[in-house]
This record gives structure tokens, sequence and C-alpha cells, in this order.
């Protein structure tokens, strides 16, 4: 499910590939965005680290593909040697790999795509999220913050 203006936001991005936030299936207060960390793997973004922002410009992100706008650009061939971006599900040449969503953004990117992710654009994720849910408070985040952590 998606709000109204999701379309006319992420073609004012003006990006190659561009999408808004859903909730993680287990927990409201989570996403589906990540933010691949500098040595390797997936960053998992909180709803509040993310909505009212707009990310990818200067880190590699990544979210599932329930609601992407991308430019005929970027399915097409630019060189002969290189194979169009696909949804890719085995590793091919050592290369990573996440997840055929995940893997696609991480590609785009990595193809020199633009992308961006917009925190404005909240979307329900169904079954257990539409987009008529209110939320609720986020009490793992308080739990983690209030944790001491000990060096």
């Amino acid at each position: 499910t998606y709000p109204r203006d999701t379309i006319e936001r992420l073609i004012r991005l003006d990006v190659d590939l561009a999408s808004g936030i859903s909730p993680g299936h287990a927990d409201w207060n989570s996403t589906t965005v990540g933010v691949e960390m500098a040595k390797g793997g997936v960053g998992w973004l909180r709803r509040s680290d993310i909505v009212g922002k707009v990310i990818g410009k200067k880190e590699i992100v990544s979210t599932g593909n329930y609601c992407i706008l991308a430019k005929r650009r970027v399915f097409e061939r630019h060189f002969d040697d290189q194979a169009p971006l696909r949804w890719r599900t085995k590793k091919e040449h050592g290369r990573r790999l996440y997840g055929a969503e995940l893997q696609f953004w991480v590609d785009a990117q990595e193809m020199g795509f633009e992308t961006r992710i917009d925190g404005n654009v909240v979307c329900g994720h169904l079954p257990e999220w539409p987009l008529s849910y209110k939320g609720h408070e986020d009490k793992v985040f308080k739990k983690i913050r209030a944790q001491k952590w000990s060096k």
C-alpha cells in the first residue's frame, strides 16, 4: 500500500533508482532499509533513523523492491562486455550477495546509477502493516538506547 503522492515524490528525486520505505514484517518500527557498513554487511535502519530524510547520496543503500521507481536506462545494456542490471540470486565472480532485492540496489550503485531512498514516502507492508495503521511506540529502540555498553 502506498501514499497518494508516492510517484510524484519519487519522480522529484530525479535519480536512476528511487524508493520509499516500508516497515519490516516483524516490527512496525523496523524498516526494510539497509546501509552497507564499511567492513561489509548491512546496518538496518529503524523508522526513527530515516523518516523525513533522503539517503543514498553518500552511502550504499538498499531496500526491498515493494516501491521502486526506475528509469528505463537502469535495465538497458550500456557496454558490450557488461550485462544489464538484473536481480541476481547467485554469487558471480566472488562478489557479495545479500539477497536478490538488496543486491539489486548494491549492483545498481556499483554500476554508477544514482539511487535514493526517501523516508518521506512511508508505505505499508502487508499483511501486518497496512497503510492505515498509525503506528506504536518504539520500545525496542528505547531498550537498546538504555543499555549500558562496556568497552
